[in-house]
């Protein structure tokens, strides 16, 4: 019988710290559509669990390093102003 695998945890390039859940596939139709979406929330997951860790990472090292200097950062303009002062062109 085929199994089927639901990662869970940081996944980036080479690098994975996982649980693996292994499922045995079915030849039910509707079983498998089941196994489809619980691979698509696993991965969804997956993506948010190492979001958030690579998140805390940049903030962590951006905070012992001093900070990020402000020249690099861009303000946007007061979006407010009505479209009749935008400039065309």
């Amino acid at each position: 019988m085929q199994t089927f695998i639901l990662p869970i945890g940081i996944l980036m390039g080479v690098f994975h710290l996982n649980m693996n859940f292994q499922l045995g596939r079915s030849p039910d139709l509707l079983a498998n559509a089941f196994l489809c979406i619980g691979a698509v929330l696993c991965y969804a997951l997956s993506g948010w669990i190492t979001g958030v860790t690579l998140t805390l990472c940049f903030n962590f090292i951006a905070q012992k390093t001093g900070g990020i200097d402000a020249k690099f950062v861009t303000v946007a303009e007061d979006a407010s102003a009505s479209p009749a002062k935008v400039p065309v062109g």
